[in-house]
């Protein structure tokens, strides 16, 4: 098992005794645009050349009042061990830990056209329906779908797009 996913499964174990997961996944959501926006400060924070105590200081004046008493002591620990850069991964491995625990399914919706609300609470009610469980839809929109609609989740995947029909026919005709 990889270091991020032992550190993510861990720290969800804290917060799943603390009762705080949906608290830690919200902050460390945060904490992960912070740090993919300023790689330079998780390069700060992971350098050797700085003391822990020096590195504790900035993370409780820069993060102390923003985030959770809990991912503070966790993000000072990847720093202790200079495994910040891990923090994505960490994160990635608690969503899909959390996820799985709240029965909450990730579900990509690639269309060609934006989607409107009213299509998107159909399309998510219907989706939990049937998963039994919540559901995330994250939707995008691409000009290589042409028209229809290309859904993908975990154990799914769904092609009711334009341009996979017409690969389908274009198949047909070259055989």
């Amino acid at each position: 098992m990889s270091d991020a996913k032992l550190y993510g499964e861990a720290l969800l174990e804290i917060a799943t005794e603390e009762n705080i997961s949906e608290i830690i996944l919200k902050d460390m959501q945060d904490a992960n645009e912070l740090f993919s926006s300023y790689p330079d400060y998780v390069r700060l924070l992971n350098s050797p050349k700085i003391t822990q105590a020096e590195k504790n200081k900035i993370i409780d004046e820069d993060l102390g009042g923003r985030f959770n008493v809990y991912l503070i002591n966790f993000i000072k620990l990847l720093g202790e061990k200079h495994k910040l850069k891990a923090f994505g991964e960490c994160f990635k491995e608690y969503e899909r830990l959390y996820n799985e625990r709240n029965k909450v399914k990730v579900v990509e919706v690639v269309t060609a056209r934006e989607l409107s609300s009213e299509l998107k609470e159909k399309l998510k009610t219907r989706m939990e329906q049937k998963s039994g469980g919540s559901v995330i839809l994250n939707c995008t929109v691409s000009e290589d779908c042409i028209g229809g609609i290309i859904i993908k989740s975990d154990d799914t995947s769904i092609d009711a797009s334009i341009r996979s029909e017409l690969k389908k026919l274009h198949a047909l005709v070259a055989e």
